[in-house]
């Protein structure tokens, strides 16, 4: 925070609309950024006004206006922020500890994530570090057989950000190739219900009255991806463009070293990776891990990878595997680079 804050003092600022838009004082401007402008929207109005809000999830700014009450919108989404991100990383460790029963491992990724590659957006006005700590939380009472209360803190999550709903795969994972309960169906449900809920009170409050939008009349109505279609082009092979170069060169290295953390891991057993039909208690992990690859590089603006996967401990899990201090080392420089650019709202965002 201190980088960003010297660096918005030195730098002629890209885009002045944080300047505009948010209450003083002026110190706090270069930590609401990009998404953050939004989700100051949303704590201020306490709600969505505009349709455009829609592509942001509640609960963090709607925790950060009670944290503050009437106070200053600004520091309430920093407080959760900053303190979802210390809370992320105790969990992580304490979830690394508790998978693989090796202190060095834990305390290696719990290291790795404190620097990771969106650590100015997680300490800043951006619901990341509030997603990874309902998720970290959510995998450590998975671990401990405790599926009920995973459950609804994904839930939690799915209120947060949209990927978070992904986990429900796990418990569908655990249904048909570990041979678990049924029950497992319901927590994959309840993990989802979260974002069904707020996908219907959009329908609500915009399908029902006169005129109502385009995406009402879709089979399934979803203002989340509408609004991210018109606003920000999101949608298959979109982003691949030649003005987006340079975003694919920023997703490049960490998307490497995931998927040399998935060759690590298919290379002893690949059949029964294809499969399957591996008894690992971490390939679900990995399966998840490869579809996220997939479906950002395919569907999302891609350079969004080092910070979309920050909700997955298996991110951390493999930096600490694959040559740590060099991880260690990329993630700080990465860091360090994207708080003068993201406190002067230069991309990435």
């Amino acid at each position: 925070m201190a980088v960003m804050y010297l660096s918005s003092l030195v730098t002629v600022p890209y885009n002045e609309s944080s300047r505009i838009t948010i209450s003083r004082p002026s110190f706090l401007y270069p930590f609401v950024s990009w998404d953050g402008l939004y989700f100051y929207g949303i704590a201020v109005n306490i709600g969505y006004r505009f349709e455009k809000h829609y592509a942001f999830l509640p609960l963090y700014p709607l925790l950060s206006r009670i944290v503050v009450g009437f106070g200053n919108p600004t520091i309430g989404l920093l407080i959760v922020s900053n303190c979802a991100h210390a809370l992320s990383a105790y969990m992580l460790y304490k979830l690394t500890l508790l998978v693989f029963k090796d202190e060095k491992k834990a305390k290696t990724a719990c290291r790795l994530f404190i620097v990771n590659q969106a650590s100015v957006q997680m300490t800043s006005a951006y619901s990341e570090s509030l997603c990874a700590c309902l998720c970290f939380a959510g995998f450590y009472f998975y671990y401990t057989k405790r599926p009920l209360v995973c459950a609804l803190l994904w839930m939690l999550a799915g209120l947060t950000r949209s990927n978070a709903i992904t986990l429900a795969g796990f418990f569908i994972y655990s249904i048909l190739f570990q041979k678990r309960s049924r029950r497992q169906l319901l927590y994959a449900v309840i993990t989802v219900s979260g974002f069904a809920y707020y996908l219907y009170t959009a329908y609500c409050r915009f399908c029902k009255g006169n005129n109502p939008p385009e995406w009402c009349s879709s089979v399934i109505p979803n203002v989340y991806s509408y609004v991210q279609r018109k606003y920000w082009d999101v949608g298959f092979l979109k982003y691949y463009t030649v003005n987006q170069i340079p975003n694919f060169v920023l997703a490049v290295p960490l998307t490497v070293l995931l998927l040399k953390g998935i060759y690590r891991q298919v290379k002893g057993d690949p059949i029964g990776f294809v499969t399957f039909s591996r008894r690992d208690p971490l390939a679900p992990h990995y399966y998840h891990l490869l579809f996220m690859i997939v479906y950002t590089w395919l569907f999302c603006h891609v350079q969004i990878i080092n910070r979309l996967f920050t909700f997955m401990p298996v991110v951390y899990w493999i930096a600490a595997e694959i040559c740590p201090d060099g991880n260690l080392y990329l993630f700080g420089l990465y860091s360090i680079l994207n708080a003068c650019l993201f406190a002067n709202f230069y991309p990435p965002a």
